[in-house]
């Protein structure tokens, strides 16, 4: 849900104090238009991130008024809507654009390319495609440059504004993701895939390869040390430290989170959608829905830790994975086992606040 939607439905009079709360903003806005020709490259891009960070910031905040309904008791807070707002009255926004020409784009490097766009893209504001088709186009010829990171920025920027770059640019971005598959982090294949489905794209055979290679073996080095861990004896623990310390799977970020792990199934399973509808991919849509029943079937037979370490949110994107596996068995097995997690911890909520509850009858 997009807060801003949210909060467009408020009245006027909580607008204006959303705006009030903006007043440091506001000094800001005012006193930096007319220097921003003076912002070197670095300071350009350094005002995009830290924009896009403070919206996402206030994104996060009002969702977690609206999942606790009850609204902040310190008084007026700034909201992404009101963000937006003081960015385009003030002009702002507009200055920055002109002076984020292709120009001073040109003498970006990869970082700064990147953070500008993942900023720009935070606000949720509107980007003028004119604008939007020179950045891709600058961004061009230096896509090999890009770290695995910084490329997983731009596409989740470009599926978060609704943009798409354009086949020949997602055909660069995938050869150049492909180079760095095996030693980027988990979290980035899990936001590309994401993207990618956002934007409609139907990846090449060859990067569906290395993708579904890559994704088992994370996914079994990750249930493998997930069980070695629930061992017990101290000679066990021993022998993981040393069988660890050596290769990818000891890397901090190599194995997929709980959250991770559930967006990118959902994703791939959304992805084997796109490939059948398509035609140089399909033969890889069983593969897809294949490995994505697999893990939800390892999800389910691991009884150390099982489903217990995904949010409601993560649950709810493993079920829709499993739906759309279109095997049958596995999704009725999976949605089940939600079905039973969930019921264990409102039991467990309830079991926590019942002697807060006794307590407070007593008083």
């Amino acid at each position: 849900v997009d807060p801003a939607s949210s909060s467009s439905s408020s009245s006027s009079n909580s607008s204006s104090s959303d705006r009030s709360s903006c007043s440091w903003l506001e000094t800001f806005c005012s006193v930096s238009n007319g220097q921003l020709s003076r912002f070197s490259d670095q300071a350009l891009s350094n005002c995009c991130w830290t924009m896009g960070s403070i919206a996402q910031q206030l994104e996060q905040q009002q969702q977690q008024q609206q999942r606790d309904l009850s609204p902040s008791l310190s008084g007026p807070r700034a909201t992404l809507s009101a963000l937006q707002l003081l960015l385009v009255e003030s002009s702002w926004q507009q200055q920055l654009l002109l002076r984020l020409n292709p120009h001073t784009l040109l003498n970006f490097n990869p970082q700064q390319l990147s953070n500008t766009i993942w900023g720009l893209a935070s606000i949720r504001s509107d980007l003028p495609k004119p604008w939007l088709d020179t950045y891709v186009g600058v961004l061009g010829p230096k896509l090999i440059q890009f770290k695995p990171q910084e490329l997983s920025n731009i596409m989740v920027a470009c599926a978060r504004i609704r943009y798409k770059p354009g086949s020949s640019w997602m055909t660069l971005a995938e050869l150049s993701l492909q180079r760095h598959m095996t030693c980027c982090d988990s979290q980035v294949i899990s936001n590309v895939v994401w993207a990618m489905v956002q934007l409609q794209h139907e990846p090449s055979e060859g990067w569906l390869r290395s993708l579904l290679l890559e994704v088992q073996n994370r996914t079994a080095a990750g249930l493998a040390a997930a069980a070695a861990a629930g061992a017990s004896t101290a000679a066990d623990e021993g022998d993981r430290s040393s069988s660890r310390s050596s290769g990818d799977s000891s890397r901090i970020g190599y194995h997929f989170t709980p959250q991770g792990l559930s967006t990118l199934l959902l994703s791939m399973s959304r992805l084997a959608a796109i490939a059948r509808s398509g035609s140089s991919s399909s033969k890889f849509t069983p593969a897809i829905s294949s490995l994505c029943a697999v893990v939800c079937q390892q999800l389910l037979s691991d009884s150390s830790s099982g489903l217990s370490g995904f949010s409601s949110q993560g649950l709810a994107a493993l079920a829709g994975a499993a739906v759309l596996c279109n095997q049958q068995d596995t999704g009725q097995q999976v949605l089940l086992a939600i079905m039973q997690e969930l019921l264990q911890r409102q039991q467990q909520q309830q079991e926590r606040s019942r002697p807060r509850l006794f307590q407070d009858s007593q008083g």
